[in-house]
């Protein structure tokens, strides 16, 4: 029996679904007339968790494995103004409101739980996706995405946008938080991100940029003890890097560089742009202790 839920009221009024052992497999969310994009809120605690394009038109499927009855996720479904609005809350009992443990800073190395959600490409999203322990793969490939936010407790999150199918909107804003987590995001450049703003205390951010820019992109880091590294095997994708950094902290960028200022630097694609307006990608850095490389 499939779950829906289905919301066409505007009040501020969440339902909230806890499903039984007979449907725990499946939920799924159906399209709202009016609405003009979803907004997709998750929140993950030791699980695997899965993202990827869904087949079909709805808004959101969910399949979810567990051996345990006690984990079971919560779905929210709600319309406010032109926003479909739904969270997913996969979490034990044990876990609800403990703060930082609550988000998996500390937790099991084994994770039975799996949840795997499906977003249907017809509808744009804003996703908000926090971590706590375990792994995510997330495939954005296609999905129409206005902004993004992942954070990661202590998680190693995967993310991949094939270079055929990039994001057919413009991601305006991509916020990373990585606390004791690793992020790892492959074809960066295919998510059409204006800014991308990391924040890394303890743990680890990894860019990939393959051999194509589509849009302007600005990088804006902020690392304490943790660390970004960058890989750009395509010598012809034109680069800035600006660094402030610390004597407490480990810079190394590859010899295709060139410093042109004092804690500027450029690699020789950027030097030979044609025009102004041709694309490049910017990186304006602030490390405390941490490390940075260029690959």
């Amino acid at each position: 029996m499939l779950l829906r839920v289905i919301f066409y009221s505007v009040c501020v009024i969440a339902g909230v679904f806890e499903i039984n052992a007979q449907d725990k497999k499946h939920m799924d969310v159906d399209p709202i007339p009016g609405t003009t994009f979803v907004r997709l809120n998750v929140t993950s605690v030791e699980a695997v968790s899965y993202l990827k394009p869904s087949q079909n038109s709805k808004p959101l499927n969910l399949y979810f494995i567990s051996e345990d009855e006690n984990s079971l996720p919560r779905l929210e479904s709600k319309v406010l103004g032109p926003m479909h609005d739904v969270s997913v809350m996969v979490e034990k009992p044990r876990m609800a409101n403990s703060g930082l443990l609550g988000l998996g800073i500390f937790g099991a190395e084994d994770y039975k739980e799996k949840c795997n959600l499906y977003l249907g490409r017809d509808h744009a999203y804003e996703l908000d996706l926090k971590y706590g322990t375990g792994n995510a793969y997330l495939d954005l490939s296609g999905i129409p995405i206005r902004k993004m936010s992942i954070t990661s407790g202590s998680a190693d999150v995967f993310v991949n946008c094939n270079r055929n199918m990039p994001n057919p909107s413009e991601l305006d804003t991509f916020n990373i938080k990585s606390d004791l987590g690793k992020i790892y995001i492959k074809n960066l450049n295919e998510l059409k991100a204006k800014v991308v703003k990391a924040n890394i205390s303890f743990g680890s951010v990894e860019l990939e940029l393959n051999d194509q820019l589509l849009n302007n992109t600005h990088v804006q880091a902020s690392l304490g003890a943790g660390s970004l590294n960058v890989i750009c095997n395509n010598q012809s994708i034109p680069v800035k890097v600006v660094i402030q950094d610390s004597p407490l902290c480990k810079i190394k960028l590859n010899e295709k560089f060139i410093q042109v200022s004092k804690n500027t630097f450029v690699n020789q694609a950027f030097l030979d742009r044609v025009s102004p307006n041709q694309y490049y990608i910017r990186f304006d850095l602030a490390v405390a202790m941490g490390n940075i490389s260029f690959k």
